[in-house]
């Protein structure tokens, strides 16, 4: 799914992943969306993974290394990227 990478900037199809901004670009319409690291990494994550099944568990895991978080804020950081879909 991962087309290329230039500058730190991550192409997933329709969107670039810039990661060192920390930002989500649509490219259709330029849309911007300022995120988080963690943020990043589980669109990235999910993009590359597109249409398997990701388990929350692995995306705790890969996404905040080393950090002990709760699903909640799983699920805050999916639902703030999901804006641009």
């Amino acid at each position: 799914m991962n087309d290329e990478v230039n500058n730190g900037v991550e192409r997933f199809g329709r969107f670039d992943v810039d990661y060192s901004r920390r930002t989500i670009t649509r490219i259709s319409d330029n849309a911007v969306l300022k995120v988080s690291r963690s943020e990043t990494h589980i669109f990235a994550l999910l993009a590359n993974t597109a249409n398997n099944t990701v388990h929350r568990e692995t995306l705790l895991k890969e996404c905040w290394q080393g950090k002990v978080v709760t699903n909640n804020s799983l699920t805050v950081a999916i639902k703030k990227s999901s804006h641009l879909i």
